[in-house]
């Protein structure tokens, strides 16, 4: 299961609680059915306004929203979650984004492409800190 980035934080600083309890009943019901859970923190997408504001683009000021997000998001949900996917194949979004056209800012240059897929990586840092701080053996798939 994902939570969608953009539904926690529709603008900067503002999580919308809400949303929280939304995935907090979902993660409970697979729970109460004896179904582990898995719980990707990021799967493709960031927020529109994020992406407004240069997105990936800007990697201090991305990796800023996203430490953010990490940190309303794991203590919300983190007590019902058996497994933690930290992102769903990184290399796609850079790759997607910046080589291929396929998701925003819609560009087919290599240069970006291979300038972009470190910090996407990268963002593997703070969710891997931010996992063993709250939790002492947290499950990384």
């Amino acid at each position: 299961m994902s939570v969608e980035w953009s539904r926690v934080f529709p603008q900067p600083h503002q999580p919308d609680q809400a949303a929280l309890v939304h995935y907090r009943q979902q993660l409970q019901a697979l729970q109460q059915r004896g179904i582990k859970t898995m719980l990707c923190l990021h799967h493709f997408t960031i927020p529109h306004w994020l992406e407004k504001q240069g997105g990936f683009r800007r990697q201090r000021h991305c990796l800023h929203h996203f430490r953010e997000y990490l940190q309303t998001v794991v203590p919300a949900l983190g007590d019902l979650v058996d497994y933690w996917l930290p992102i769903n194949e990184p290399n796609v979004v850079p790759l997607a984004s910046y080589l291929v056209g396929l998701f925003p800012p819609f560009l087919h240059n290599p240069l970006p492409s291979a300038r972009y897929t470190a910090p996407s990586l990268l963002c593997m840092r703070p969710v891997t800190t931010r996992l063993s701080s709250t939790f002492q053996h947290p499950r990384l798939v």
